[in-house]
């Protein structure tokens, strides 16, 4: 990240602003710093940068099948509202069973996301409680 910040004339915190989409870095900044990125083959690590601040940047979605096409435009849709937001998708399938459902849903609230949407309707009294005491915001279709 120094080289990048002494490449486009800025600091680290900067660079790192730029990164996460921080409203105080103006356009041409970004694209400065974007651009001596690529020159230098720099890749942000985001879940390093989410280590101080505790966020995780993701929102955490469980669909029963990517195979049926209502699920699959949900996705699409969450994907581009929430890129709106800077925060991407952590997709996991259920496959329809409850079980592992439960099992996705515990393995994606260990990741701490920063909410969890879970489709399906249909889940085990531990998976409830699982997503009751999350922390985070829940959404259940």
């Amino acid at each position: 990240m120094a080289d990048v910040a002494h490449r486009a004339n800025v600091s680290t915190m900067t660079v790192s602003r730029a990164f996460k989409r921080d409203a105080s870095v103006s356009a041409d900044t970004r694209d400065r710093i974007l651009q001596a990125a690529e020159e230098l083959g720099y890749v942000f690590d985001s879940i390093a940068a989410n280590l101080s601040s505790r966020r995780s940047g993701f929102v955490a979605v469980t669909i029963p099948s990517i195979n049926n096409a209502n699920f699959a435009d949900t996705v699409r849709g969450m994907t581009e509202g929430l890129r709106d937001s800077g925060l991407e998708i952590l997709l996991g399938f259920t496959d329809y069973n409850v079980e592992e459902e439960e099992r996705l849903v515990g393995q994606l609230l260990q990741r701490r996301p920063e909410a969890i949407i879970v489709t399906g309707g249909r889940h085990t009294p531990r998976c409830r409680k699982m997503l009751a005491n999350a922390g985070v915001p829940v959404v259940e279709t």
